[in-house]
């Protein structure tokens, strides 16, 4: 079986939101550091990675508290 680009997605955001929901995610004063080096390590757009982590927090929200 072989996955399309868009399954792998989804799949990778699924795990990612499990260890966040898991393991907790840190909101304080670095996190925006911590993003942006994140995102010149692995090759990705600041602005990106920072939608993609402002999603990724909202729908933990949603689940938590909605």
């Amino acid at each position: 079986m072989t996955l399309t680009k868009e399954r792998r997605g989804e799949i990778a955001y699924t795990v990612l939101k499990n260890l966040f929901d898991h393991k907790g995610v840190k909101l304080n004063r670095h996190l925006k550091r911590e993003i942006s080096n994140k995102a010149k390590e692995i090759g990705v757009p600041v602005n990106e990675l920072w939608e993609f982590v402002k999603i990724l927090i909202d729908d933990l929200y949603k689940e938590t508290f909605g």
